[in-house]
């Protein structure tokens, strides 16, 4: 719950710091660079392509960030001194909004900037990647330089031109949009799933390598992309899936998702299918998670937290939910595990054999739940006998 919390406030304060602050200066920083370069390649000189090159390159951020909506102020309300229906002007100011960063407005600016043929090009072609946001490729204003590498280092490298898709809270208007594409070459500022969990790993695991993955919404899953995550994995590593799970659901309407999603994960079942965002916004991760469970023996998952952002405020509204959920690896079975086969109730009879009391206070034999159990390859439970239901073990101890 506290770091539920803790994300909500942090998600505020960055949108406010990059509204207020960073989103005007690199605004400004663009056109000023922009600016500058461009009069600097009008010069003759054996430096004239390299400020050719920079012109080209930040007449991308500048051209999407010159290609906003200014948010709604109390003066856009009223009219000749009379106000307005509100919901008439936020309406209006919705659909313009949303018909402000397009790919052709974007290309409209680039247009008026005097590049020349050769240069506005390129320019256009990096701002029809953008928009497309799919494959990958090289970006035109610098092929010169990704080709001179590729033939230094024998590599070739491209650019995942489906991350400039924006997400999370970067898609409520214009400004914030454009404000991701421009500033998308560094990936995780902007993924609040990996910056939100930093601090608490720097206080409570100081000195913990980290090696933070971003899985584009718009990749299908394949087994290659497990076996990647595979080979990182040793005895010493946790792999950690950082994930919101409903979006837009009143808690009443999250649990019902969460109870399927839950079951999913916990079965091995429908974990492909998903939904985004309804169920999680990164079923591949999660899907990716459940398969590398299940190859190392991590059969045994406990719901450890389930919130909701409605209830942490007291509301019955809509937001998103969170679970919190470990996979255990069991021990191999020794003489003193009992296992049971079938329906079996102990607490039937209230007076307990001494044993099973004891079991029930930590300190006898362990009891293994082969309901929870599905041997590789075999369906699991069929619907309404998930292995585990959120908030309690798969096993009992």
């Amino acid at each position: 719950m506290f770091l539920h919390t803790f994300n909500l406030i942090y998600t505020e304060l960055l949108k406010e710091v990059e509204v207020g602050h960073l989103q005007p200066a690199v605004t400004e920083l663009s056109r000023v660079v922009f600016t500058d370069a461009a009069a600097r390649a009008k010069e003759p000189g054996p430096r004239r392509a390299t400020w050719i090159k920079l012109r080209d390159l930040f007449a991308v951020p500048w051209a999407l960030l010159s290609t906003t909506t200014e948010p709604l102020t109390m003066k856009d309300f009223y009219k000749n001194g009379n106000l307005q229906d509100p919901s008439v002007v936020e309406e209006a100011h919705r659909t313009a909004d949303a018909n402000t960063d397009t790919g052709a407005n974007v290309s409209a600016f680039v247009r008026t900037l005097g590049l020349g043929p050769r240069s506005e090009k390129a320019v256009l072609q990096d701002v029809a990647r953008i928009f497309a946001a799919r494959d990958t490729g090289v970006p035109s204003v610098l092929a010169a330089d990704y080709a001179a590498v590729a033939a230094q280092t024998g590599h070739e490298f491209r650019v995942d031109f489906t991350q400039f898709t924006p997400r999370i809270h970067y898609t409520t208007n214009s400004q914030r949009r454009q404000y991701f594409r421009a500033l998308d070459g560094d990936l995780f500022d902007g993924e609040h799933g990996v910056t939100a969990l930093m601090p608490f790993l720097a206080r409570l695991l100081p000195g913990t390598t980290v090696l933070p993955l971003v899985l584009s919404v718009r990749r299908p899953f394949d087994e290659d992309l497990v076996d990647v995550v595979d080979d990182l994995l040793d005895p010493g590593t946790a792999l950690v899936v950082s994930s919101d799970f409903s979006h837009g659901r009143t808690p009443t309407e999250a649990d019902a998702l969460d109870e399927a999603t839950a079951r999913a994960l916990f079965t091995g079942q429908g974990v492909g299918g998903l939904d985004n965002p309804t169920q999680s916004d990164c079923p591949s991760c999660l899907r990716i998670l459940s398969t590398l469970a299940a190859r190392h023996g991590f059969d045994n998952p406990s719901v450890v937290g389930h919130t909701h952002a409605a209830r942490l405020v007291g509301r019955e509204e809509k937001g998103t939910s969170h679970l919190g959920i470990l996979w255990y690896r069991d021990d191999p079975p020794d003489p003193r595990v009992v296992a049971v086969a079938g329906d079996v109730t102990f607490s039937r009879d209230l007076s307990l054999p001494p044993a099973l009391a004891a079991m029930w206070d930590g300190a006898g034999p362990r009891v293994l739940n082969q309901q929870s159990r599905t041997p590789p390859g075999r369906p699991g439970p069929g619907p309404g006998r998930s292995r585990t239901r959120p908030g309690r073990r798969g096993g009992a101890r």
